[in-house]
């Protein structure tokens, strides 16, 4: 009885000691993981700085393309990509795809060559609504693509708020007569 007890109390002991950490676990591991990989910058309006906003510029000067993430109608990601797209220029990009039809984008490079792209923005965003550029912070980034010399591309399709003020383009653009003989169509479309 003796040496049954021994063995058993010997047992216990080396069990109760036999993991002194606790295990990690894989969300712990992943967390551990994104922090080591994860930089920041400052971004208040101005120039960003910080070691995130240098790895994104190491990034546009190693890749052929490079995605940006959306998180529409923020005033502060709408000035962000402004020097996003004048870092961008600087590493040899020329083209800014974006979310909208072909033909909003090239209405939008259109608006980004006027002396005032914020007017033009502000103006049909009252009137119409073009998905994603209603601010002039939005308006912003026009003009920066301007002034770097970028192609605006659509890569998307044709959004509903669109339609109005696609259906109104084509229509003002027609000869008085046109316009007469359609006036009905176009008010039925409106």
């Amino acid at each position: 009885m003796k040496v049954n007890l021994l063995i058993i109390a010997l047992f216990i002991f080396n069990v109760s000691n036999g993991q002194t950490n606790k295990r990690t676990t894989d969300e712990e591991k992943l967390n551990k993981c994104i922090l080591e990989k994860t930089n920041y910058f400052t971004f208040s309006g101005q120039r960003p700085i910080g070691k995130g906003w240098d790895t994104l510029e190491n990034i546009f000067a190693q890749n052929q393309f490079v995605g940006w993430g959306e998180y529409h109608n923020s005033p502060l990601l709408s000035q962000l990509t402004s020097y996003a797209l004048e870092s961008a220029s600087n590493n040899g990009f020329k083209t800014w795809c974006i979310e909208t039809s072909p033909f909003i984008a090239s209405e939008l490079s259109l608006f980004a060559k006027n002396k005032n792209p914020s007017d033009t923005i502000l103006k049909i965003a009252e009137k119409f609504g073009i998905p994603f550029f209603r601010t002039k912070e939005d308006a912003l980034m026009l003009a920066a693509a301007n002034k770097f010399n970028f192609s605006i591309w659509g890569l998307d399709q044709e959004f509903q708020v669109t339609f109005p003020y696609c259906i109104s383009k084509v229509y003002n653009s027609q000869p008085a007569l046109v316009k007469q003989k359609y006036k009905a169509v176009f008010d039925s479309l409106m």
